[in-house]
Order: structure tokens, then sequence, then C-alpha cells
């Protein structure tokens, strides 16, 4: 009889530890966090949980753990190394796997040799960093892959809006964010041509203080962050649950990277348009998606001289030209190229070092 094993996680997003919410199947709805598509956006680690459950495998969040050193293997999803469950299990000597998907931009501290040499395997987007010995390659958030072959509505008369943006009213002074092309294209349409962009997300309709701490208090007071929020011609406002219903309108997204310089760090955002039959005007800031996504699949954002040139480009596409990067995008789609961005990749890649570490 195999030996009973225990694995006990940690998530840097302390809301997931809290009630087992990591463990469950809508995690990301059940806090609130978006979801894309309509695939829920922890649903790759579930997956992991689900299946180490049935082979009798016991997961625990570390703080419901009484001796962490009966504990087989950790996994951190993402890192606060200033965290005391953290610090306890560091004490221990169990092999420990660290799960490094948020970027540079949000948690700088992860990124650097010194934490990479506290682990014994590592799973990321990274490609400069992966070697298949310490350093794995795993995408996330991950979708489902096709049951059946996938199908894009083309109906091209539908899509009569132009082009939608969707995201966050997010700010970063890290050097690598990109957090600016978003609000620097909104307000370029705006001045320009107010009704040929939508655009939709949280937080645009409140200001938020940034900088010092003494600053950033006044966001308790939501009566200042009305007062003080910024006003936008084509705002839409949030969008809740999957986002094709609403991208099948539009004929294009412009579809920006929140970093730059983050080879293979291709997020949702580009998913979101593919599975409406949305061309994307991309945006990636060198993450080296040619190799992964074929480029008749989407449009380089960086082929244009500037907005007006993009505008020209969008207005001028034929509905023909349009259907041929939708039939490009459902065949990408469609083939083994997009394996590595579903779920079952990123369960595969996991458990199967899982087993090796702790000999199940």
């Amino acid at each position: 009889m195999k030996k009973h094993k225990l694995i006990g996680v940690w998530n840097y997003h302390n809301i997931l530890n809290n009630s087992n919410i990591w463990f469950s199947p809508n995690a990301g709805r059940e806090v609130g966090i978006k979801y894309s598509g309509g695939t829920e956006s922890l649903k790759s680690f579930f997956n992991v949980y689900q299946e180490l459950t049935r082979e009798k495998v016991e997961i625990k969040i570390l703080d419901k753990i009484d001796n962490l050193n009966e504990v087989d293997l950790f996994i951190f999803c993402n890192l606060d190394l200033k965290n005391k469950y953290v610090k306890k299990a560091f004490e221990t000597i169990a092999p420990k796997y660290l799960l490094l998907l948020e970027t540079e931009i949000h948690i700088p501290d992860m990124w650097d040799s010194d934490v990479y040499s506290k682990f014994d395997k590592i799973f990321t987007w990274h490609d400069n960093l992966i070697d298949n010995k310490k350093f794995f390659k795993i995408n996330s958030p991950g979708f489902e892959p096709p049951i059946a072959p996938f199908r894009i509505h083309k109906d091209i008369k539908k899509k009569d809006k132009l082009c939608i943006l969707m995201g966050s009213n997010k700010n970063s002074n890290h050097k690598l964010s990109i957090y600016h092309k978003r609000i620097e294209a909104v307000r370029w349409f705006e001045k320009n041509y107010p009704d040929k962009l939508d655009f939709y997300g949280y937080d645009w309709n409140i200001y938020i203080f940034r900088g010092l701490v003494g600053i950033r208090i006044l966001n308790r007071f939501k009566i200042l962050q009305k007062l003080f929020a910024p006003k936008f011609l084509n705002y839409k406002g949030e969008h809740n649950g999957s986002k094709t219903p609403l991208y099948e309108k539009y004929k294009f997204s412009l579809c920006f990277e929140n970093t730059i310089d983050a080879p293979g760090n291709i997020t949702e955002k580009i998913f979101d348009c593919f599975f409406a039959g949305c061309v994307p005007i991309y945006l990636g800031g060198n993450n080296n998606i040619e190799k992964y996504i074929p480029s008749d699949c989407f449009v380089d954002f960086k082929n244009f001289k500037n907005y007006e040139d993009l505008y020209g480009f969008m207005i001028n596409t034929s509905d023909t030209e349009l259907l041929k990067y939708i039939n490009n995008i459902e065949n990408f789609l469609n083939s083994s190229k997009y394996f590595i961005f579903t779920n079952e990749h990123y369960k595969q890649v996991l458990l199967r070092e899982i087993r090796k570490e702790i000999n199940y």
C-alpha cells in the first residue's frame, strides 16, 4: 500500500487561502476575479487538485497543517517570503515548488536568482528560464481544450461595431509596464473618432489615488473617488461574465498586454478576442507571441506609425479580409499549437513532476 502523502500549498493572494477557496471549481468567481471567455481563471490548479485528491493525495493550505514537518511537498503560487507560514515552510527539508505566474510589474521581488535558488522546481511562462530540468513551461490562465472542433460565429454583418478595448484602470511606475497604452488609445479615439471605439473595464468611473500611503488612504472615501473621477466619452461601463457575446459585435479589439519584455507571457486577452472571432490589434511587448500563435491570426500594433494609420487600416479592411483572419484563428484553436494554453497542458506538466517528486 502506498504511503499517505501530504502536499502543503499557499497562494500569494491570501483571499484564495481562506476557507479553501483555491480548491473550488469556481474559485475565481467566488472572490470576484474576472474570468474570460466563460473560462474560470483558476480552473487549471483546481484540475490538479482534483486529480491528486482522486489519487488519495491530501492537499492542505499551510495554515490548516499542524506540523509542517509532515509535509511531503510544498507548492507556492507566486510568493511572499515575508508571510509567516511561508517562512515556517522554508524551515523544513521537504522539496518546494513555485508557480511563478505573476509578472515582474506585479510582484518584482519574485524575479530574482536568489529566490529561484530556494526551490527545487519552478513552473512559469517565462521562455528565457525554461530548461525542463528546474524550470518548466506553463501558462495561466488556461482554457479547456475543445471536445469537438471549435467553431467561431462568422456572420460579419452582425459585427456592426468597429473596435473594442477591455481593461481595468491600472497604473504602474515600473519600467516594464504598458498600462499607459490603454489610456493613450482611449483618449486618441475620444478626440478623433469617439463613436469608433467602445471601452469597458473596472474602476474607470472612479479616481484612484496613488503614491504615498498618506495619499492612497484617500481611496477609502468613495465620495472623493467619484468627485475626482475622469470623464470619458466612450466608456461603456464594467462587464461581467463571458466576454464572447460582447466581442462578437466588434470587428477589432485593441488588445494590449500589461508588460513589455516578458518572453512567453501571453495572457487571456488575445483569447478573449479569438473565441468571439474579433480580430486582435495586438501589443505584446516582445513576448515571443509568433512562437506560439501564427501571425496571420492577429494584427501587430507595432506595424503602424500612429493611431491614424491604424484607424485607416481598420476602416479599410474588407469583410473578405476580416473573414480570413477569423478562419486563421479557428484553424489555430483546432490545432496542436493551442494545447500549451489549455488547462490540460498545465495539469499534465505539474502532475508529472509532482508524481516523480513524491514517488506516487
